[in-house]
């Protein structure tokens, strides 16, 4: 077997989100939303080093919308 087939992943991944919305009139509201993730992985092989590493994602949302 080849070290690709033999790796191992493990890590932790975490997600949240929080938005909130303002009705300017009946059929129009207006928001804003932030989230973000985080991503935390391990790597193992059996023929090669163990490789970690980290991202953090973030992302701000402004939202206009229409009700119909």
């Amino acid at each position: 077997m080849n070290d690709i087939q033999e790796q191992n992943h493990s890590g932790t991944d975490t997600y949240f989100s929080d938005g909130s919305e303002y009705e300017v009139s009946d059929s129009i509201y207006i928001g804003i939303e932030y989230s973000q993730f985080i991503i935390k992985e391990t790597e193992q092989g059996t023929y090669s080093a163990d490789v970690s590493y980290s991202h953090k994602i973030n992302d701000l949302s402004l939202v206009l919308g229409w009700a119909f």
